[in-house]
């Protein structure tokens, strides 16, 4: 890694390209920590590490059948955000796909 203005750039764990580091890690408006690569288009924030961490739990203890109501909730408020959170992905790289086709 090494310090680029206000953003940390190394290589990226989803390509690993070591010749072209485009991995940038940095703090966004609201204090998050955020990563995007330039070149693959890896993207993320720790939020989102924390909010599948969380549905993993969740997803154990309903399998378990010890969720409270309350719990029950917030499961079904995380599978609605990983839902939208795939099919955003998939929209994205189905744009990537048109953008390489030649015309």
């Amino acid at each position: 890694m090494e310090i680029q203005e206000r953003a940390l750039v190394g290589v990226c764990p989803a390509h690993k390209d070591k010749k072209h580091p485009n991995l940038n890690i940095y703090l966004t408006r609201n204090g998050k920590v955020a990563w995007h690569c330039f070149a693959c288009g890896y993207a993320g924030t720790l939020f989102q590490k924390d909010k599948e961490k969380e549905l993993q739990e969740l997803e154990q203890k309903e399998k378990d059948e010890k969720l409270t109501e309350h719990e029950k909730n917030r499961l079904e408020k995380l599978r609605s955000w990983k839902q939208e959170k795939e099919r955003q992905e998939k929209a994205q790289a189905d744009f990537k796909i048109l953008q390489k086709k030649p015309l």
